[in-house]
């Protein structure tokens, strides 16, 4: 085989990796593309290729083609580096950037149109001269001349590359930056020369520098990656969190540091956004920094930028937040209320609550219904949606059947002031307003129960009245008398004649009693109280024995269970019943006395006629001889009228 031409990419690679293979061989290789690039071209440079020629893909004509390969062909090119310069020369010349060619003696082989340009010489008056000429016609500064050249025999001793960086004064007095890459050129293993390209990276350092100087004032973590997943950039952010663990070192592969992630959530999501060169977005607990994190990467044909932060204290909290929020949903499926919301439409978006089950709905089950079809026979709840949809927040109490509750509609407002929609919880208040309304009863019966001439009365109004207040199926008032006995004194049933009474001494067993010595209501079923005390009607469940103080015991019934609310005004009410059966007692007493009073008083008349009587008698004696004797003269009359007033004398004495 005399010669590899070839384009440059290859089914299985490229032309490069071709030349790689085939270095150790005599084989003359020619890259022929219609694909050149100012990077392909700069690959070329050290490659070891022997030509490097761009194909116009609008004609036929390869005539640079043909004249490369006849060259080629001349046998002087076997012995001579001398070719080197020209197959140098077409690669540099496709480049915008300044390129030179130096032998191993330093010395000058070729400069391109850019250099020429940069300099103001020409490729003729510099070719043949040292390296240092390129210095003294100002393409590099003078003070960094012996870097240069030291790098100069490093590339062409060592065949490595090497790149510097040079701070440079253009004739306009501007500060610019210069990148210096020299490359070896290897000709059958054997070093024949160096390529200098300099590059001005001016603006490129400026945006680092900008970059570098953005990047360190980001609250965020950041590092960057390049295509083969090295390290280029890291910020002192993302270095402290590394540094919990390993921290990395620039040029450093991040599998290689961390081969444990190979495999994870880290690995496949920067490999996911590389391969679909699309950003990506996740949220990852990182078990080796106990930690979690937010990351966001964003790929490029030449790496991968990624920013991360710790959102451990977020999480928890977040977890915090769900915990409260469970909680709080416990709780509000238990309480009875009724929780919802609507839109402007007036579509419910949400219904909660313990209460819905009262009105025979579950939790849920309305979200997207109308809530004006939804409670179309409940004119309350339809006219105050709709004042609060119109912005006003409404206060009512409304009753649904049995239920009563208080309501409150508050509208809410979006970001320019318009109403986006209500929020409304009904709070079941049965129970409290079933108290109020008894407690006003209560009130009322009060003023008949105080006027109540006597015990009796005060159980008549009791049984008549206490029913209008509580839901009963009979009350029965047990009064105390001065023995210590219970005695049904008013009664809703009609008992059968027989002794009735209860000695709270001796009928210890009786709840009643019990309830009577001890102070304490008693709820019990009809089965565990006396047939003498209820009824034992079937449609009775429920028997509370309720102790009006010392003065007896208040028995009442009920055909199913007593509401809370219930006992609670009846334990009320037995307050007022104590105070009303007192004061009919201190009535009764009195007007017992004052029966006494007249009775003695009507006894004393009727001795006071007596003694009256008894006195008048001798005193009429003794008047009528005292005028016969003033008359006559005769003084025997004188004596019957001292008989007669020692007779009323005596009766005087017997008075006392």
């Amino acid at each position: 085989m005399s010669c590899i031409v070839a384009e440059y990419e290859l089914s299985d690679g490229d032309s490069f990796e071709l030349a790689d293979a085939l270095a150790h061989t005599d084989v003359p290789i020619v890259i022929y593309t219609a694909s050149g690039t100012e990077s392909l071209a700069a690959k070329a440079v050290t490659a070891p290729i022997d030509d490097y020629i761009i194909r116009d893909p609008s004609t036929e004509n390869h005539d640079a083609l043909i004249q490369s390969l006849t060259e080629l062909d001349d046998e002087s090119h076997q012995v001579s580096a001398s070719r080197d310069v020209p197959h140098q020369q077409a690669i540099v010349e496709t480049m915008q950037d300044g390129a030179f060619v130096l032998d191993t003696d330093s010395r000058v082989q070729y400069v391109n149109p850019r250099i020429e340009e940069i300099t103001g010489y020409s490729a003729d008056s510099l070719r043949g001269k040292e390296f240092k000429s390129l210095v003294e016609v100002g393409l590099f500064p003078p003070t960094e001349y012996e870097r240069y050249q030291n790098a100069v025999d490093t590339a062409c001793r060592e065949g490595t590359t090497e790149i510097l960086h040079i701070p440079f004064v253009d004739a306009d007095k501007g500060k610019r930056v210069f990148e210096l890459i020299l490359s070896p050129i290897v000709r059958r293993d054997s070093i024949v020369g160096v390529v200098g390209i300099p590059r001005d990276v001016t603006d490129r350092e400026l945006a680092d520098t900008q970059r570098t100087e953005l990047l360190s004032r980001m609250t965020d973590a950041f590092f960057a990656l390049d295509d083969e997943w090295r390290f280029t950039y890291i910020n002192e952010q993302a270095r402290q969190t590394f540094s919990q663990v390993t921290e990395p070192s620039l040029g450093e592969k991040i599998w290689k540091q961390y081969p444990d992630a190979i495999g994870g959530v880290f690995y496949e999501k920067y490999h996911e956004a590389m391969e679909a060169q699309e950003p990506v977005t996740f949220e990852t607990y990182a078990e080796r920094y106990d930690s979690w994190f937010e990351v966001r990467a964003y790929p490029s044909l030449s790496g991968i930028s990624v920013f991360f932060r710790d959102i451990t204290d977020r999480k928890q909290n977040l977890q915090e937040l769900e915990k409260t929020n469970d909680q709080l949903e416990a709780v509000l499926q238990n309480l009875p209320v009724v929780l919802f919301a609507v839109d402007t439409e007036g579509i419910i978006t949400l219904s909660e609550g313990a209460g819905l089950e009262e009105l025979g709905r579950d939790p849920g089950e309305l979200v997207g219904k109308s809530v004006f079809e939804a409670y179309s026979e409940i004119p309350e709840v339809q006219n105050n949606i709709q004042r609060a949809l119109e912005g006003t927040p409404v206060d009512f109490r409304v009753e649904i059947g049995d239920i009563v509750y208080d309501s409150y509609f508050q509208p809410t407002f979006d970001d320019v002031g318009s109403v986006s929609g209500v929020i409304g919880v009904a709070t079941d208040v049965t129970d409290t307003a079933h108290l109020k309304d008894g407690l006003v009863g209560i009130h009322s019966i009060t003023r008949e129960l105080l006027v109540a001439e006597d015990t009796n009365a005060v159980a008549t109004t009791t049984t008549e009245l206490l029913p209008q207040i509580v839901e009963t199926s009979f009350v029965s008032l047990w009064v105390a008398d001065e023995a210590g006995v219970l005695v049904p004194t008013g009664d809703t049933e009609e008992r059968d004649e027989g002794n009735y009474t209860l000695d709270v001494s001796d009928d210890t067993d009786s709840p009643l009693v019990e309830a009577y010595n001890t102070g304490e209501a008693q709820l019990l079923h009809p089965e565990e109280t006396a047939e003498h005390v209820v009824s034992a009607e079937p449609s009775v469940e429920s028997v509370l024995e309720i102790p009006v103080g010392s003065q007896g015991v208040l028995v009442v019934g009920t055909e199913g269970t007593f509401a809370e609310a219930d006992v609670e005004l009846l334990d009320m009410f037995s307050m007022t019943l104590t105070s009303a059966l007192l004061g009919a007692k201190r009535r009764e007493e009195l007007q017992s006395r004052e029966a006494e009073l007249a009775a003695t008083n009507e006894r004393l008349d009727d001795f006071v006629s007596v003694v009256a009587h008894d006195l008048r008698n001798p005193i009429s004696i003794a008047t009528g001889y005292l005028e016969l004797a003033q008359e006559t003269g005769d003084i025997q009359h004188l004596e019957r009228v001292s008989k007669a007033l020692d007779r009323m004398n005596s009766l005087i004495e017997d008075l006392l």
